[in-house]
């Protein structure tokens, strides 16, 4: 039986004597009427199982009514259940490209670093050698220069002794 079911049935007698031969009858013609003296009945009420389907029909309710209340805590339960992995699997996929993009930001600034370091190694190469050969061909010009002041000093000396021995 359900939650609020109920059994019931009702039965009941009554003898009743007429004396009376008169019938007056006002409004619907619905009742029972008896007319006659020493009249014997034996009246049962019935529900015609109206309290039996009436409790079937409240057993069927309830047993909906708890089916429902099961099928929506299962609903709950599973949607709870898919929102938690769909949360955990999404923050796996950004933990995941989040690590992906500081590997790659790492990995790209060390082959920037690498870059820039190879072109400051190169740099201060090309300068060196730049200042070793500026420093070189500073050397051969003072040199060259002051081979040069030599030999015009010498010229100039020959030419003032040959000016002076022409003009003696």
């Amino acid at each position: 039986m359900g939650l609020f079911s109920s059994k019931s049935s009702s039965s009941s007698q009554q003898t009743t004597n007429n004396t009376s031969t008169s019938i007056g009858v006002q409004g619907d013609n619905t009742g029972f009427i008896t007319n006659g003296n020493n009249n014997s009945f034996q009246v049962t009420t019935t529900d015609h199982n109206l309290v039996a389907a009436v409790e079937g029909i409240n057993s069927d309710l309830t047993d909906a009514f708890t089916n429902s209340v099961n099928v929506v805590g299962d609903m709950h339960k599973d949607n709870n259940i898919m929102t938690e992995r769909l949360v955990g699997d999404g923050f796996n996929f950004a933990t995941n490209v989040l690590s992906d993009s500081i590997g790659a930001i790492g990995k790209v600034s060390g082959q920037g670093l690498d870059l820039a370091s190879d072109a400051i190694y190169a740099q201060n190469d090309l300068t060196l050698g730049s200042l070793q050969h500026f420093a070189d061909l500073s050397s051969d010009a003072i040199s060259a220069n002051s081979n040069l002041a030599s030999d015009v000093a010498s010229l100039d000396r020959e030419h003032a002794r040959v000016k002076h021995w022409v003009c003696e």
